[in-house]
C-alpha cells in the first residue's frame, strides 16, 4: 500500500522543472516500492524548515527561505528490507561501485538513487537515507529548491489538439537533430530517414562526441544506449545536466533493440523522453517525434 501526505501550507503554485522534478519522485519511489514487496510505502511533501536546512549543511549552502522561494522536503518511507547504516555512504556512488545500471547496492538499495541525486543537484537540493539496519526498513529524504508563483501571473496556455497535431506533423523541415550511434549502417539508417522527413541532421559515433557537438540549437538528441564507453544513460543524465539552467533543452530519444523490463527501468531513471525500437520505420519516427513535440508545445507556460 502507498498512501500521500501533503502539508497543508504547501503553496498551490510553484515554479521548477516539472518533468525534472518528477523524475526524482519516480525514482526513489520505484525504489522503495521495488524494495518493499510487502510492506507498506508513505510519501510526504511539507516545506522543509530553515532549521533542518542548517543541519543538512548550513544556510551558506542552502539559502534561506524567502517571499520568492521555499524547499520542498519529500519524505519516502517504507518497510523493507532496509541497509546497514554502515552501508549508506556507498549509496550515492557513481553506479555503485561500478555495478551495471539496474544493479543494486549494499542493502539492496537501486542504482536510481544515485541518479537522483545528481538530478537534485540540478535543483539545488539535496537527498540522504536512514535506516535503523537490515530488516527495519529504510526512508529516503531529499529538499529542492522551488520558486512560489503568483497564480495571477502563470497560466497554461494548450493550443487545440487538432491545430497541434497539424503543426507537429508538419514541422519536421529544418528540425536540428543530433544522433550518436557506434554503428555506422544503423547511424547512417536513422540519419536517412530524419534527413526524409526534412530534418538537419548531425551524427556522432560516441557519447563523448555527442556531449562535444551537443547546443541549444538541437531540438532532439537519439542516443542509443548501448554505445560502448560513454553510453547513452550517462549521455541523457549529462544533458539534463548541461542545460539545467536554461529555459529548454534537447528533447532525449533512446535508441534500443531491446524491449525488456531493465531497458525499460533505466530509460526512466535516466530522464529519457521517448524510446525507438530497433528498427523503426519512416511512420513510426514520425508518430515518435510528433507526439513528442506536441507534449512540449501543450506545456508552453506563458508569464
Amino acid at each position: 500500500m502507498v498512501s500521500l501526505t501533503l502539508a497543508p501550507d504547501l503553496p498551490q503554485y510553484v515554479v521548477g522543472d516539472e518533468k525534472l522534478l518528477m523524475q526524482i519522485i519516480l525514482n526513489v519511489v520505484s525504489n522503495a516500492v521495488k524494495f518493499s514487496k510487502e510492506g507498506s510505502i508513505s510519501i510526504t511533501a511539507s516545506i522543509a524548515k530553515p532549521e533542518s536546512l542548517r543541519d543538512l549543511g548550513g544556510l551558506d549552502f542552502f539559502s534561506a527561505p524567502s517571499a520568492k522561494h521555499f524547499y520542498l522536503r519529500v519524505q519516502v518511507k517504507d518497510l523493507g528490507q532496509g541497509i546497514s547504516p554502515a552501508d549508506i555512504p556507498n549509496l550515492f556512488n557513481k553506479f555503485a561501485q561500478n555495478q551495471a545500471l539496474g544493479g543494486r547496492n549494499p542493502g539492496g538499495a537501486g542504482l536510481g538513487l544515485a541518479i537522483s541525486k545528481r538530478f537534485i543537484n540540478l535543483m539545488e537540493g539535496n537527498i540522504w537515507i536512514e535506516s535503523e539496519g537490515l530488516t527495519k526498513g529504510c526512508t529516503a529524504i531529499f529538499v529542492v529548491k522551488l520558486r512560489i508563483a503568483d497564480n495571477l501571473s502563470y497560466s497554461v496556455h494548450r493550443p487545440a489538439p487538432q491545430v497541434l497535431a497539424n503543426h507537429c506533423q508538419t514541422n519536421f523541415l529544418g528540425l536540428k537533430a543530433l544522433v550518436m550511434d557506434e554503428n555506422g549502417v544503423s547511424r547512417m539508417v536513422t540519419r536517412g530517414i530524419l534527413i526524409h522527413m526534412g530534418c538537419d541532421v548531425t551524427v556522432a559515433s560516441s557519447g563523448k562526441e555527442c556531449l562535444q557537438i551537443v547546443s541549444q540549437e538541437h531540438k532532439v538528441v537519439f542516443i542509443d544506449v548501448s554505445t560502448p564507453g560513454m553510453d547513452g544513460y550517462e549521455v541523457a543524465i549529462r544533458i539534463h545536466e548541461r542545460f539545467a539552467s536554461l529555459h529548454e533543452r534537447p528533447l532525449v530519444v533512446a535508441l534500443t533493440v531491446s524491449a525488456d523490463k531493465v531497458t525499460r527501468e533505466n530509460c526512466l531513471r535516466v530522464g529519457v523522453d521517448g524510446v525507438l525500437l530497433k528498427p523503426f520505420s519512416l511512420d513510426k519516427m514520425k508518430s515518435v517525434l510528433s507526439e513528442l513535440l506536441e507534449k512540449r508545445l501543450s506545456r508552453v507556460v506563458k508569464p
